[in-house]
């Protein structure tokens, strides 16, 4: 995404000299600057964003970040306790101007920066906010990006308003995409219209326009789910790259919500089959049970779709039952790497039946796929019976032995490594403790010793 403490005279003085530092470095910043009003009121049109009112002109003020911090330090090397947070803002916790001093501070971090940010948006505090706008337009792109970021995360929505000015007037390819997280973290309808705007401007850059439609995928609600599934018939018909984009938005909500539309691909037959390997891909990502949605296409008969749906089980973080559907299928599987995907989504299977996976492994004959079966047996060897563990340290944990030994093949080499660490029996113990003495890679000896 400070606790209290009770200090001398002189520890604050010290504190003082630190914050007249950072205050110069703002100082400098802020010169010439003068904030835009705070916006309060949230988007309600986003076809059209207009900009807001400018204030009339103040030359003769001072811009208030700078003041505050001026005043901020004075206190503080005066041994006065800093300003208590105005009433109905920030949590009593939050140093506003302290985690200004920070935001401002060219000699700061980029994570402590970005970190300061965080805390002022989640504070929600009109000063706070007041900051942040001040802040973003004296911001390198990197910097706004994580601002705007922050400021999705204000509670209620509270920089929804200020994003959307942002989002209309924001030139940066990186600063933008930030600008379009942040929407997409704030929630709610007006988040929708916001994003399908930003997703169907063809002046927009390819890539903050794909990152809208991730976005899309994280707001809940039938609203973001309707923006999707019509941006989806408007780029594919177009043979518009976006339409992946669109896809993998999609395959970030429920398989409950989606697994119609995924169907309506999955189930139309094509001459190319890319669109749906393409659909298969962006499941695995999906929240909810997917096994048993993406097993019906284990049997595909275009390989390259029975490997997107095996990929589908193996990365899904609630994959389901599916151990009789992938097993069978492994029996009779004729590709090396759908063999390879079939493997890694028996790994992701709970109480897989070790037996029948050394049954798999012993007939395995492609390189590649005998090394996922390998990790397979690793995956499952920490939590079975004594005489599986006994056996897989016979067979499985030298053959993973001598694959880390091997200096030619560093990729095998630290699979290896990984395997016998995941297996944590006593023969994948002793042999990573013989990689970590005789190991030719520096890096994988050091990931054997790691776990010694």
């Amino acid at each position: 995404m400070g606790r209290p403490c009770t200090v001398g005279r002189a520890s604050f003085v010290c504190a003082g000299i630190v914050l007249v530092a950072a205050a110069l470095a703002a100082i400098a910043v802020l010169e010439g600057f003068r904030p835009s009003p705070a916006r309060e009121e949230r988007v309600s049109a986003p076809a059209e964003v207009p900009p807001p009112p400018q204030a009339p002109p103040a030359p003769e003020r001072e811009p208030p970040a700078r003041r505050r911090l001026a005043e901020s330090v004075e206190a503080a090397v005066a041994g006065e306790e800093g300003e208590p947070p105005s009433a109905g803002g920030a949590a009593s916790d939050v140093d506003i101007d302290g985690l200004a001093a920070v935001l401002f501070s060219e000699g700061a971090s980029l994570k402590d920066r970005r970190g300061a940010a965080w805390k002022l948006a989640q504070s929600g505090a009109p000063r706070a906010l007041a900051v942040l706008e001040e802040a973003y337009a004296a911001a390198p792109p990197q910097l706004r990006a994580g601002i705007a970021e922050a400021l999705g995360a204000c509670p209620e929505g509270r920089g929804l308003g200020l994003l959307a000015r942002i989002a209309g007037e924001e030139a940066d390819e990186t600063a933008l995409r930030g600008v379009v997280r942040g929407i997409g973290a704030a929630g709610g309808p007006e988040s929708v219209e916001l994003l399908d705007w930003i997703l169907r401007e063809d002046a927009r850059p390819a890539s903050v326009r794909g990152e809208a439609a991730l976005s899309l995928g994280s707001v809940a609600g039938p609203e973001a789910l309707g923006a999707l599934r019509a941006a989806y018939d408007r780029f594919a018909a177009a043979s518009d790259d976006l339409a992946e984009d669109v896809l993998k938005g999609l395959g970030c909500r429920p398989i409950d919500e989606t697994r119609d539309f995924f169907a309506s691909i999955l189930d139309t037959p094509r001459e190319d089959n890319a669109w749906r390997v393409a659909a298969l891909d962006a499941l695995e990502n999906a929240e909810g049970a997917v096994g048993s949605f993406a097993a019906k296409y284990l049997d595909d008969d275009d390989p390259e779709v029975r490997a997107a749906a095996a990929w589908a089980i193996a990365a899904a973080e609630e994959p389901g039952d599916v151990i009789r559907e992938l097993a069978e299928r492994l029996g009779r599987e004729t590709d090396g790497f759908v063999r390879v995907r079939l493997y890694q989504a028996l790994a992701n299977q709970e109480n897989f039946p070790m037996e029948a996976a050394f049954g798999f492994v012993e007939r395995e004959v492609d390189g590649e796929a005998r090394r996922a079966g390998l990790e397979l047996l690793a995956r499952h060897a920490a939590e079975a019976a004594p005489e599986a563990q006994r056996r897989f340290d016979a067979e499985a944990a030298p053959e993973l032995l001598g694959a880390a030994l091997q200096g030619a093949d560093a990729e095998a080499a630290m699979s290896a490594v990984i395997s016998l660490r995941q297996a944590r029996t006593p023969g994948a113990r002793a042999a990573l403790a013989q990689i970590a003495e005789q190991g030719a890679l520096p890096k994988v000896k050091e990931a054997a010793a790691r776990r010694l």
